[in-house]
């Protein structure tokens, strides 16, 4: 395993995404079942971008926020990727680098009961976002497989948080 030490701006990056993460958590925790204050708290505070240069470690950045913030918080993450190509490269690099992190698919592993935090789902955005109701694979339900909604839902029942990145 070759785990790569962040440089000074990756680290400051991390240390930001990991505040801001923190911060809504504090703000969801206050806002309690009020939904509006819970939209309001997603939508202000909820989420953050990470542009740099080819090259430069957004997935190292990411994925260092993802661990840091799974050791703290009850979050399973499903990260998102733009096709499968990019998934098996994402998969590879999050398992070489964060052994803290327990890497899930969609296609095979959507079962519930055993999640916990840390876990992430890395699977390409158009199964699940798609409106072509025969590329809905993640939505049909399967044997044992629950639909990914119903996924979401029991997630959620214990206490799970659920955290996207793309």
């Amino acid at each position: 395993m070759v785990i790569k030490t962040l440089k000074r701006f990756q680290e400051d990056a991390v240390q930001s995404g990991f505040d801001v993460f923190s911060y809504t958590k504090q703000l969801l925790d206050a806002a309690g079942d009020d939904p509006i204050s819970r939209a309001t708290a997603i939508h202000q505070h909820g989420y953050l971008l990470i542009e740099a240069p080819t090259g430069s470690g957004k997935t190292l950045i990411a994925g260092h926020i993802v661990e840091r913030f799974s050791h703290v918080e009850d979050v399973v993450w499903f990260w998102f990727a733009p096709f499968r190509g990019v998934v098996d490269q994402t998969v590879a690099f999050l398992r070489e680098q964060y052994a803290g992190l327990r890497l899930r698919t969609l296609s095979e592993d959507r079962m519930p009961g055993g999640s916990r935090r840390g876990d992430v789902f890395v699977t390409p955005w158009q199964p699940v976002a798609t409106r072509v109701k025969d590329q809905r694979h993640v939505r049909r339900r399967g044997e044992p497989n629950p639909r990914f909604e119903e996924l979401i839902t029991e997630l959620r029942a214990p206490g799970l948080r659920i955290g996207l990145a793309f």
